[in-house]
């Protein structure tokens, strides 16, 4: 894997966490594992500039999305189906697609998970982020009231 054109392509040029998630990807992870790998990545790559933010979280959305779906029927992941879905709307949002944000944002609806006590006010500050237009990170400042329509 190490030598591949794909991991000297991709992963050699970039971040660790990015070479890390393309190494996960190779080795057939956890989808979930290889998202939040991601994930790491686009924090990492914040530093360096919109291009390379943009390059770790559309493939840490892709895997979350891949995640939540593999999750569908396991009772036992459902927390993580959960957190997959949110961090889709995050990703989303983060990217300026505002309006592929909202949609998500709608999906997640309602759900709830006693072991995720966060979620429904993590759901409304995103949600006044999205009316907001907002694509900056969110650091829990931001007022979690509803928009006004």
């Amino acid at each position: 894997i190490l030598a591949g054109d794909r991991f000297r392509t991709e992963a050699r040029p970039a971040s660790p966490w990015f070479a890390l998630g393309v190494l996960r990807e190779e080795l057939k992870a956890e989808p979930f594992e290889i998202a939040w790998t991601y994930l790491q990545a686009s924090w990492e790559a914040e530093e360096d500039g919109a291009e390379a933010y943009a390059r770790a979280a559309e493939r840490a959305l892709r895997w979350f999305d891949r995640a939540a779906e593999d999750f569908r029927d396991n009772a036992a992941r459902s927390k993580d189906r959960l957190v997959a879905r949110y961090l889709g709307v995050e990703l989303s949002r983060r990217l300026g697609r505002f309006g592929q944000a909202r949609e998500r944002l709608a999906h997640l609806g309602e759900a709830r998970d006693d072991a995720l006590p966060w979620l429904p006010r993590a759901q409304a500050a995103q949600s006044v982020l999205i009316e907001a237009r907002n694509a900056a990170p969110d650091d829990g400042t931001e007022p979690t009231l509803r928009p006004t329509r």
